[in-house]
Protein backbone atom coordinates (compact mmCIF):
# COMPACT_ATOMS: atom_id res chain seq x y z
CA UNK A 1 0.00 0.00 0.00
CA UNK A 2 2.91 2.56 1.25
CA UNK A 3 4.21 1.83 -2.17
CA UNK A 4 1.57 2.06 -4.34
CA UNK A 5 1.44 5.75 -2.92
CA UNK A 6 4.96 6.58 -3.28
CA UNK A 7 4.35 5.40 -6.97
CA UNK A 8 1.27 8.31 -7.02
CA UNK A 9 3.24 10.82 -5.76
CA UNK A 10 6.30 10.10 -7.85
CA UNK A 11 4.05 10.40 -11.10
CA UNK A 12 2.52 13.09 -10.06
CA UNK A 13 5.66 15.08 -9.29
CA UNK A 14 6.79 13.84 -12.81
CA UNK A 15 3.99 15.48 -14.63
CA UNK A 16 4.21 18.67 -13.12
CA UNK A 17 7.78 19.08 -13.74
CA UNK A 18 7.47 18.23 -17.03
CA UNK A 19 11.25 17.18 -17.29
CA UNK A 20 12.16 20.39 -16.10
CA UNK A 21 14.37 20.61 -12.98
CA UNK A 22 12.52 21.92 -10.19
CA UNK A 23 14.74 25.25 -8.75
CA UNK A 24 14.24 25.46 -4.89
CA UNK A 25 13.47 28.89 -3.26
CA UNK A 26 14.51 29.36 0.24
CA UNK A 27 13.87 32.41 1.95
CA UNK A 28 13.61 34.25 5.11
CA UNK A 29 10.91 36.68 5.35
CA UNK A 30 9.86 39.34 8.42
CA UNK A 31 10.57 36.20 11.01
CA UNK A 32 8.55 33.09 9.14
CA UNK A 33 10.63 30.60 7.03
CA UNK A 34 9.13 30.09 3.75
CA UNK A 35 10.54 27.33 1.45
CA UNK A 36 8.83 27.22 -2.04
CA UNK A 37 9.34 25.00 -4.95
CA UNK A 38 8.90 26.97 -8.27
CA UNK A 39 8.30 25.63 -11.46
CA UNK A 40 6.69 27.05 -14.70
CA UNK A 41 3.49 25.49 -14.67
CA UNK A 42 2.58 28.29 -11.62
CA UNK A 43 3.32 30.83 -13.47
CA UNK A 44 0.80 30.11 -16.02
CA UNK A 45 -2.34 29.10 -13.28
CA UNK A 46 -1.36 32.23 -11.54
CA UNK A 47 -1.44 34.21 -14.93
CA UNK A 48 -4.41 36.35 -15.77
CA UNK A 49 -6.76 34.79 -17.57
CA UNK A 50 -6.17 37.62 -20.78
CA UNK A 51 -2.86 36.61 -20.76
CA UNK A 52 -3.78 32.38 -20.85
CA UNK A 53 -3.39 31.82 -16.94
CA UNK A 54 -6.18 30.27 -15.02
CA UNK A 55 -6.90 33.16 -13.21
CA UNK A 56 -5.77 32.01 -9.64
CA UNK A 57 -4.98 34.94 -7.39
CA UNK A 58 -1.67 34.53 -6.07
CA UNK A 59 -1.89 35.53 -2.38
CA UNK A 60 1.64 37.21 -2.53
CA UNK A 61 0.70 39.24 -5.34
CA UNK A 62 -2.42 40.06 -3.42
CA UNK A 63 -0.29 40.96 -0.10
CA UNK A 64 1.82 43.11 -2.48
CA UNK A 65 -1.09 44.75 -4.22
CA UNK A 66 -2.68 45.39 -0.85
CA UNK A 67 0.40 47.22 0.74
CA UNK A 68 0.40 49.12 -2.97
CA UNK A 69 -2.73 50.88 -2.33
CA UNK A 70 -1.26 52.70 0.23
CA UNK A 71 0.58 55.02 -1.95
CA UNK A 72 -2.75 55.82 -3.54
CA UNK A 73 -4.38 56.20 -0.56
CA UNK A 74 -1.56 58.53 0.88
CA UNK A 75 -1.87 60.94 -2.89
CA UNK A 76 -5.55 60.88 -3.13
CA UNK A 77 -7.07 61.22 0.35
CA UNK A 78 -5.39 64.46 1.26
CA UNK A 79 -7.58 65.44 4.00
CA UNK A 80 -7.62 62.44 5.63
CA UNK A 81 -6.78 61.96 9.45
CA UNK A 82 -4.35 59.40 9.51
CA UNK A 83 -2.40 60.69 6.11
CA UNK A 84 -2.23 63.89 8.14
CA UNK A 85 -1.08 61.78 11.41
CA UNK A 86 1.87 60.26 8.82
CA UNK A 87 3.14 63.51 7.56
CA UNK A 88 3.40 64.69 11.37
CA UNK A 89 5.32 62.02 12.54
CA UNK A 90 7.50 61.03 9.61
CA UNK A 91 7.70 64.13 7.47
CA UNK A 92 6.65 65.30 4.14
CA UNK A 93 8.13 64.68 0.81
CA UNK A 94 8.17 66.96 -2.31
CA UNK A 95 6.09 66.59 -4.34
CA UNK A 96 3.87 66.49 -1.17
CA UNK A 97 1.85 63.59 -2.24
CA UNK A 98 4.40 61.28 -2.16
CA UNK A 99 5.27 59.15 0.70
CA UNK A 100 8.45 60.09 2.41
CA UNK A 101 10.95 57.85 1.95
CA UNK A 102 13.36 59.13 4.15
CA UNK A 103 14.36 57.63 7.83
CA UNK A 104 12.89 54.58 7.65
CA UNK A 105 15.13 53.18 10.79
CA UNK A 106 12.53 55.21 12.83
CA UNK A 107 9.18 54.17 11.11
CA UNK A 108 7.03 52.10 12.94
CA UNK A 109 7.60 48.48 11.65
CA UNK A 110 4.83 48.22 9.43
CA UNK A 111 4.57 51.46 7.87
CA UNK A 112 8.29 51.04 7.45
CA UNK A 113 7.54 47.54 5.41
CA UNK A 114 4.82 49.16 3.81
CA UNK A 115 6.93 52.22 2.55
CA UNK A 116 10.11 50.31 1.64
CA UNK A 117 7.89 47.67 -0.50
CA UNK A 118 6.37 51.14 -2.28
CA UNK A 119 9.77 52.91 -2.96
CA UNK A 120 11.44 49.28 -4.30
CA UNK A 121 12.73 49.58 -7.43
CA UNK A 122 11.03 46.83 -8.43
CA UNK A 123 7.88 48.42 -8.15
CA UNK A 124 8.81 51.96 -9.33
CA UNK A 125 7.56 50.50 -13.12
CA UNK A 126 3.67 51.11 -11.44
CA UNK A 127 3.72 53.61 -8.58
CA UNK A 128 7.09 55.70 -9.69
CA UNK A 129 5.91 59.18 -10.41
CA UNK A 130 5.56 58.72 -14.30
CA UNK A 131 2.43 56.71 -13.43
CA UNK A 132 0.30 59.45 -12.44
CA UNK A 133 -1.13 62.66 -13.53
CA UNK A 134 -2.37 65.79 -12.57
CA UNK A 135 -5.76 67.13 -14.36
CA UNK A 136 -4.93 70.62 -13.26
CA UNK A 137 -8.15 72.75 -12.10
CA UNK A 138 -7.10 75.69 -9.85
CA UNK A 139 -3.11 74.97 -10.47
CA UNK A 140 -3.53 75.66 -6.50
CA UNK A 141 -1.98 72.02 -6.04
CA UNK A 142 0.08 71.31 -8.45
CA UNK A 143 4.05 72.42 -8.54
CA UNK A 144 4.92 73.70 -11.83
CA UNK A 145 8.40 71.91 -11.82
CA UNK A 146 8.01 68.79 -9.97
CA UNK A 147 4.99 67.54 -10.86
CA UNK A 148 3.46 66.07 -13.92
CA UNK A 149 0.74 67.87 -15.38
CA UNK A 150 1.14 69.02 -19.11
CA UNK A 151 3.49 66.03 -20.01
CA UNK A 152 4.55 62.52 -19.06
CA UNK A 153 7.40 63.87 -16.93
CA UNK A 154 7.69 66.58 -14.91
CA UNK A 155 8.87 69.58 -16.54
CA UNK A 156 12.07 69.89 -14.76
CA UNK A 157 13.33 66.84 -16.04
CA UNK A 158 12.09 68.21 -19.87
CA UNK A 159 13.89 71.64 -19.05
CA UNK A 160 16.59 71.32 -16.72
CA UNK A 161 18.27 74.20 -17.66
CA UNK A 162 15.34 76.49 -16.79
CA UNK A 163 14.65 74.77 -13.89
CA UNK A 164 17.90 75.54 -12.66
CA UNK A 165 17.42 79.26 -12.87
CA UNK A 166 14.03 79.33 -11.41
CA UNK A 167 13.96 81.37 -8.41
CA UNK A 168 10.92 79.19 -6.73
CA UNK A 169 11.60 75.84 -7.54
CA UNK A 170 8.59 75.06 -5.60
CA UNK A 171 6.23 76.74 -7.16
CA UNK A 172 2.20 76.03 -8.15
CA UNK A 173 1.24 76.07 -11.20
CA UNK A 174 -0.49 79.10 -10.00
CA UNK A 175 1.51 80.93 -9.46
CA UNK A 176 3.22 80.94 -13.12
CA UNK A 177 -0.20 81.99 -14.48
CA UNK A 178 -1.71 85.40 -14.38
CA UNK A 179 -5.71 85.59 -14.60
CA UNK A 180 -5.89 81.93 -15.12
CA UNK A 181 -3.82 82.04 -18.20
CA UNK A 182 -0.09 81.51 -19.15
CA UNK A 183 0.44 84.28 -22.17
CA UNK A 184 1.71 87.13 -20.55
CA UNK A 185 4.90 88.60 -20.80
CA UNK A 186 6.34 88.19 -17.28
CA UNK A 187 8.36 85.27 -17.77
CA UNK A 188 11.56 85.99 -17.55
CA UNK A 189 11.03 87.46 -13.88
CA UNK A 190 10.76 83.82 -12.80
CA UNK A 191 14.28 83.04 -13.05
CA UNK A 192 17.22 84.83 -10.81
CA UNK A 193 19.27 86.13 -14.00
CA UNK A 194 18.19 87.09 -17.82
CA UNK A 195 18.16 84.31 -20.44
CA UNK A 196 20.64 83.88 -22.64
CA UNK A 197 19.83 83.38 -26.52
CA UNK A 198 19.75 79.35 -26.46
CA UNK A 199 18.08 79.74 -22.47
CA UNK A 200 15.10 81.37 -24.71
CA UNK A 201 14.86 79.12 -27.08
CA UNK A 202 13.64 76.79 -23.73
CA UNK A 203 11.84 78.98 -22.47
CA UNK A 204 9.51 79.61 -25.67
CA UNK A 205 8.94 76.17 -25.91
CA UNK A 206 7.88 75.90 -22.60
CA UNK A 207 5.39 78.72 -22.75
CA UNK A 208 3.96 77.47 -26.09
CA UNK A 209 3.76 73.90 -24.62
CA UNK A 210 1.58 75.77 -21.09
CA UNK A 211 -0.52 78.07 -23.03
CA UNK A 212 -3.24 75.88 -24.39
CA UNK A 213 -4.02 75.43 -20.52
CA UNK A 214 -6.54 77.65 -18.73
CA UNK A 215 -7.00 77.36 -15.17
CA UNK A 216 -10.17 77.92 -13.71
CA UNK A 217 -10.19 79.39 -9.86
CA UNK A 218 -13.03 77.29 -8.48
CA UNK A 219 -12.42 73.62 -9.88
CA UNK A 220 -10.01 71.53 -8.03
CA UNK A 221 -6.92 69.92 -9.35
CA UNK A 222 -7.18 65.95 -9.39
CA UNK A 223 -4.87 63.33 -9.47
CA UNK A 224 -5.09 60.22 -11.69
CA UNK A 225 -3.59 57.12 -11.38
CA UNK A 226 -2.69 55.80 -15.91
CA UNK A 227 -3.30 52.43 -14.80
CA UNK A 228 -7.25 52.86 -14.99
CA UNK A 229 -9.80 54.45 -16.83
CA UNK A 230 -10.96 56.08 -13.17
CA UNK A 231 -7.70 57.18 -12.53
CA UNK A 232 -8.10 55.68 -8.77
CA UNK A 233 -5.82 52.88 -7.77
CA UNK A 234 -7.20 49.61 -7.89
CA UNK A 235 -5.97 46.41 -6.59
CA UNK A 236 -7.37 44.27 -9.46
CA UNK A 237 -5.10 46.53 -11.91
CA UNK A 238 -1.98 46.37 -10.15
CA UNK A 239 -2.16 42.37 -9.95
CA UNK A 240 -2.67 42.45 -13.63
CA UNK A 241 0.46 44.69 -14.00
CA UNK A 242 2.36 42.17 -12.15
CA UNK A 243 1.27 39.67 -14.73
CA UNK A 244 1.93 41.53 -17.82
CA UNK A 245 5.58 41.21 -16.48
CA UNK A 246 5.46 37.63 -16.26
CA UNK A 247 7.89 35.88 -14.11
CA UNK A 248 8.62 38.94 -11.77
CA UNK A 249 5.89 38.31 -9.11
CA UNK A 250 7.31 34.65 -8.02
CA UNK A 251 10.96 35.53 -8.22
CA UNK A 252 11.07 39.45 -7.29
CA UNK A 253 8.45 39.20 -5.41
CA UNK A 254 9.45 37.44 -2.58
CA UNK A 255 12.76 38.58 -2.70
CA UNK A 256 11.30 41.77 -1.45
CA UNK A 257 8.93 39.63 0.65
CA UNK A 258 6.15 41.50 2.96
CA UNK A 259 7.13 40.83 6.45
CA UNK A 260 4.58 39.15 8.36
CA UNK A 261 1.82 40.25 5.96
CA UNK A 262 1.83 43.95 7.18
CA UNK A 263 -1.67 44.57 5.69
CA UNK A 264 -3.15 41.97 7.80
CA UNK A 265 -1.94 43.90 10.48
CA UNK A 266 -2.38 47.48 9.17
Amino acid sequence: MQDDLRMEASNLLMEMNHSKQMEGLEKDVGGFHVFMSYCESWDVVCRPRVLGGLGVVDLRFHNFSLLAKWAGRFATETSSLWRAVLVAKYGEATPGWRINAVGLRVMSPVWRQIVSTIVSPELSPFLGIANYSWKVGSGDAVLFWLDPWCLELPLKEVFPRLYSLAIAKLAWVSDYAQQGSFAHDWWESYFRRSLRSFELDGLRELRALVLPFQLRELVGDRLFWKATMSGQFSVQAFRLLFGLWGRIGCRLLLSYAIGGWCWMRA
